[in-house]
């Protein structure tokens, strides 16, 4: 049988070093699997919840097939103790009104992601509503990128109301 040694195996001088992203084939800091995803989904997400910690971006989008509730429950969870992502984009997967319940949850005490994507994410009033909560309280997102969710003219009423007493957003997309 095969072994992979991905991170916390390998300890944890490996992992801060960035001898992790290195040994991932990655650039700089930023991660883009975009329509990449595929292969033994347990060992992929055990990957990236390794490499998140020392990430800057993480672009897992059009992944649909692959980035299941289990896998945005996991990256969610990440983010609540996650220092170095500034950006993660997550459209075109089904994150539904309950994976926007937990990116908002984990925004709420997450001080470093300033660009969510969450476009064609299946996200309907209930997942808007819940962001909108995380935005009265989060003071470091910058961008939200939401269109082409099923939210209505009530997700994004409270959306827009929320931006009046969050002055951190400078960029939003909701359109349809």
């Amino acid at each position: 049988a095969n072994t992979v040694l991905i991170g916390s195996e390998m300890g944890e001088e490996f992992r801060r070093r960035r001898g992790l992203l290195r040994a991932a084939g990655v650039e700089g800091r930023a991660l883009n699997l975009s329509g990449k995803l595929g292969g033994d989904q347990t060992t992929v997400l055990h990957v990236i919840k390794e490499l998140m910690p020392v990430l800057s971006a993480l672009d897992v989008s059009a992944n649909r097939a692959f980035m299941d509730e289990r896998a945005i429950q996991i990256v969610a969870s990440q983010l609540t103790q996650n220092v170095t992502l500034t950006s993660l984009d997550l459209s075109h997967n089904y994150v539904h009104d309950a994976g926007a319940t937990l990116f908002a949850g984990a925004l709420t005490v997450n001080r470093s992601l300033m660009t969510l994507r969450l476009s064609n994410a299946g996200i309907c009033t209930v997942g808007a509503c819940e962001l909108a909560q995380m935005l009265k309280t989060n003071v470091t997102l910058q961008e939200l990128d939401l269109p082409k969710n099923a939210f209505g003219l009530e997700g994004g009423k409270a959306i827009v109301d929320a931006l009046t007493v969050n002055s951190a957003v400078c960029r939003l997309d909701l359109r349809e």
